[in-house]
């Protein structure tokens, strides 16, 4: 302001004079709380003390505090814009099947032309199809199965070219029934029961097979299976008689290996003998064959059906006889005895219905050997027959009280075919070596 002399004299510039009324409240003075603020403020003007800035408009400056500074456009939604995550980020063109399929418009750029990619072999086709998770298990099964079988068919052919090429040995082995018997009980715990412990122990790391050794968990008509599955058994035994028959009117015959070791031999003179001889025919081999193929085999399978499981393990129990004039019966057979264990969910029903088989069969031959010819064949007749009977009679109890006896548990892969299922196994490397071999042992036993 201008005083009388005309000059301009600052008032409380840099100095305030503290006295001076405010215009704050009625009495001059600033209210307390403003005044013990501005004391406590750091904003001094920078000079360490209350100076002119002290009350400077833009020490509260409203853009201090501006609303932009909190803005919706700091975290605007373009920084997160869905386009940044785009599908066309990922373009559905980035992997394009026009870009490695051999089309002339994949060389436009200079590039040359590509030929088309050539058709794979049928080892890796063959390769692609076993590795798929729906037929892994069943691969595994057929090469822990497959490799028993060629070991056995091994261990088959050492036992006859160690017993074919020592004179001495042959003579006593085709002599001597007893001898005959010690033999085969060491062949079928070798050459059987060996390679399928081997399995087991290769398909126990690989899957979770269980053999079911446990009591039979079916009681209702449990007294009907041992008779009906002897009726079945010789419905098979018919069955190979007549397929002998027919192919001997054709001047094809038929030779048993089975039969030259019978050949030659005596009945047994005492109790003693009896008992070396069926423990020799009928136990042992009935123990170790349902280990090997109700139990090993068939357990393996049964996630792909019981049914597919039980016709499996029948065929190849007939193959592993080795000759066509058992081969038909052996399949009947290993369907009987395959039924019967998944329904009682015990290996020792069908054991026992095994041993029934080989042990009367033994009392058939005996009794066959002191008749003469016409009673003998009066005998044979009464005795199949007579079975075929009661076993008729037998299966019709149990299907009465079993209404739904034929249906059992279905496969646990839907998308997999039994068919289909059948030809993986069959095609695998180890089953088509045992296949071989036993197709050569049955072109062998064939006599034109």
């Amino acid at each position: 302001m201008d005083n009388e002399n005309g000059m301009n004299i600052p008032v409380n510039e840099g100095f305030p004079d503290e006295n001076k009324p405010s215009e704050n409240n009625e009495n001059g003075r600033e209210p307390d709380e403003k005044r013990e603020a501005e004391q406590k403020s750091p904003s001094d003007g920078g000079f360490g003390q209350r100076g002119s800035y002290q009350n400077d408009p833009y020490q509260g400056n409203p853009y201090q505090g501006n609303p932009y500074q909190g803005s919706p456009y700091q975290g605007n939604p373009y920084q997160g814009n869905p386009y940044q995550g785009s599908p066309y980020q990922g373009n559905p063109y980035q992997n394009n099947p026009y870009q490695n399929n051999g089309s002339p418009w994949n060389g436009y750029y200079g590039s040359p032309y590509q030929p088309p990619a050539k058709k794979p072999s049928l080892l890796k086709r063959a390769t692609d199809f076993f590795v798929q998770d729906k037929y892994l298990e069943l691969s595994v099964s057929a090469i822990g199965v497959g490799l028993a079988l060629v070991l056995q068919r091994f261990f088959d052919f050492l036992f006859g070219t160690v017993i074919g090429l020592v004179p001495a040995l042959s003579k006593l082995y085709f002599g001597n029934y007893l001898f005959q018997d010690l033999v085969g009980m060491i062949y079928s715990l070798v050459c059987v029961g060996l390679p399928f412990v081997l399995a087991l122990i290769f398909l126990k790391k690989a899957s979770d097979i269980e053999i079911p050794f446990g009591r039979p968990v079916k009681k209702s008509g449990l007294i009907f299976l041992i008779p009906a599955g002897m009726g079945i058994f010789y419905v098979g035994n018919l069955v190979s008689n007549y397929l002998v028959t027919l192919l001997s009117s054709v001047g094809i015959e038929l030779y048993s290996y089975e039969t030259a070791m019978s050949m030659g031999s005596d009945l047994p003179k005492n109790i003693f003998e009896f008992i070396i001889m069926a423990t020799g025919t009928a136990l042992i081999p009935a123990l170790v064959e349902e280990f090997a193929f109700r139990g090993v085999m068939m357990q393996s399978l049964r996630r792909y059906g019981d049914w597919f499981a039980i016709i499996m393990s029948a065929v190849f129990f007939g193959l592993l006889h080795g000759n066509l004039m058992q081969i038909p019966f052996a399949i009947v057979a290993g369907i009987a005895l395959g039924y019967v264990a998944v329904v009682t969910n015990s290996i020792w029903v069908a054991v026992i219905l095994h041993f029934m088989n080989n042990f009367l069969s033994l009392i058939y031959s005996f009794v066959g050997e002191m008749l003469t010819d016409g009673k003998a064949m009066a005998f044979s007749a009464l005795f199949t027959y007579g079975i075929i009977f009661l076993g008729a009679v037998a299966l019709a109890g149990y299907a009465y009280l079993n209404p739904r006896f034929m249906r059992l548990y279905p496969s646990e892969r839907k998308d997999v075919k039994p068919l289909k299922c059948a030809g993986v196994y069959f095609v695998s490397p180890a089953v088509v070596v045992f296949l071989i071999a036993i197709l050569s042992a049955v072109v062998q036993d064939i006599k034109l």
